[in-house]
């Protein structure tokens, strides 16, 4: 519910009705414009994140075992190269909290696109 009045009073100091229609207009578009961010998962772009994931996930598989097994820790290239994919499945952790979740219910399907309610059903697993 707004309340015309009092916003036209907070942003403008005037009444609602003394408010040129631009005005107007830009008090309607900032109430009605959410405040978080929230990306649907099925964003074209985030099938080439997944893709990029996909390919660290397969390197980790096949590298890390030989990398354990047979080379003694230094720093080098490959030491990189797995620091990079290290910040790529944080930045991923990271991504997840702004991917709206849909969850079925006894009610149906449900949304949530708030990210303290996403993480908390990510923590639950």
């Amino acid at each position: 519910h707004l309340n015309l009045t009092e916003l036209a009073q907070a942003k403008h100091g005037k009444e609602w009705g003394q408010l040129t229609r631009i005005e107007q207009r830009d008090i309607f578009r900032d109430e009605l414009t959410p405040r978080r961010i929230v990306l649907d998962g099925n964003v074209p772009a985030l099938k080439y994140w997944d893709l990029v994931v996909l390919v660290c996930l397969v390197f980790t598989a096949v590298v890390t075992p030989f990398e354990v097994a047979y080379l003694k820790p230094k720093v080098d290239v490959l030491f990189v190269v797995n620091r990079s994919v290290d910040f790529i499945f944080v930045m991923d952790m990271i991504l997840q909290l702004f991917l709206k979740v849909t969850i079925e219910t006894p009610e149906g399907k449900k949304y949530l696109t708030s990210r303290h309610q996403i993480a908390k059903h990510y923590l639950k697993g």
